[in-house]
């Protein structure tokens, strides 16, 4: 973890990109270390600041959580440079880690809600495109 002084809910613009692969997240990294799990790009002349970062099942095979990434990422938008001085031990093992038996998940009925939703405006407005014939 990163140390008190950069460990904070970013106060910028953060965007946050999910990616489905390390390789994905190498190139928009640009890295070449195949143990980065996310980066973080932040502009040193505005307060705007970008997570990459793979999907949580990736994580969680390689004993990480997004909250975790995320905390860690978020130091580095905070000023934490790549060298990690003054970086902390994660806390008791299994303290992020819930079993995935236990891990709560969205009801599948509100799954199907959105996609219905989602659907039905797809049918009601159709395709955006130009009239042909029309001036």
């Amino acid at each position: 973890m990163p140390p008190p002084e950069y460990d904070y809910v970013y106060e910028g613009d953060l965007t946050i990109v999910m990616v489905k692969t390390v390789e994905e997240l190498l190139i928009l990294c640009n890295v070449d270390s195949p143990n980065t799990l996310a980066c973080s790009i932040r502009a040193y002349d505005t307060k705007s600041c970008v997570i990459i970062m793979v999907e949580d099942e990736v994580m969680r095979q390689r004993g990480w959580t997004t909250g975790l990434l995320l905390r860690h990422e978020m130091g580095h938008c905070n000023g934490w440079t790549q060298a990690h001085e003054g970086q902390r031990a994660v806390y008791s093992e299994g303290s992020h880690w819930v079993p995935a038996s236990r891990r709560i998940r969205l009801p599948i009925d509100r799954w199907e809600q959105q996609m219905m939703k989602q659907w039905e405006g797809l049918c009601r407005t159709g395709p955006k495109s130009p009239r042909l014939g029309s001036r």
